[in-house]
């Protein structure tokens, strides 16, 4: 990878938005640039389900026996619960190929999954930080960053998208002003054995 490169798409994040850009874009013969401030595999707060549309693009991806290869359970749908034991429980939609079925997979599994397969058809750079985008004529040109040994890198490319979470360096050059406090939800996530009484 060489800063002297113009990319045709400059892809920063590579969870799994952001791999599955990568990889849908090289796989049209797009010169993809991923740019990832962690190395893989990695551990990302946030839900482990993979269903409906997500099912749709693993199989795009030719991932699906990835997923199912790795450690992972099935689904059937979602059950929401409230403290005083009222339930709804909402099954997936049945499709050809997914009769009603889907996946948990833990993110550190199920994102490396992605960013593994993103990495054979794109330029990749782990520990890179986006800090900037590069601007020209009011236009967005490009990436700054910098990597783990704190050394500047410029990016140039024809387009970016930023798929780097919550705390976007490419949302916020582009907004112009942090995420609003009173629009902001928190999620935890925890994980536990010997629970009782599932049923997919």
């Amino acid at each position: 990878m060489s800063e002297n490169i113009f990319y045709d798409c400059i892809v920063v994040g590579g969870g799994p938005g952001g791999s599955t850009a990568a990889a849908m874009l090289s796989k049209k013969g797009k010169r993809v640039l991923l740019l990832e401030k962690e190395k893989f595999p990695r551990d990302k707060t946030c839900g482990d389900a993979i269903s409906g549309k997500s099912l749709a693009v693993l199989e795009e991806l030719g991932l699906v026996g990835a997923v199912e290869r790795s450690d992972h359970g099935e689904i059937t749908g979602v059950l929401f619960s409230s403290p005083n034991g009222a339930m709804a429980s909402i099954p997936f939609g049945k499709s050809e190929q997914h009769i009603g079925k889907g996946y948990t997979c833990r993110r550190q599994v199920y994102d490396n999954i992605l960013f593994q397969n993103a990495k054979k058809g794109c330029d990749v750079m782990e520990n890179m930080t986006a800090t900037a985008l590069v601007k020209e004529n009011g236009k967005v040109a490009g990436v700054k960053a910098k990597g783990i040994d704190g050394k500047e890198y410029e990016f140039r490319g024809k387009m970016v998208i930023g798929a780097d979470s919550v705390n976007s360096v490419v949302a916020r050059e582009i907004r112009g002003s942090e995420v609003d406090p009173e629009h902001t939800c928190i999620a935890y996530r925890a994980y536990y054995s010997g629970v009782g009484g599932m049923a997919g």
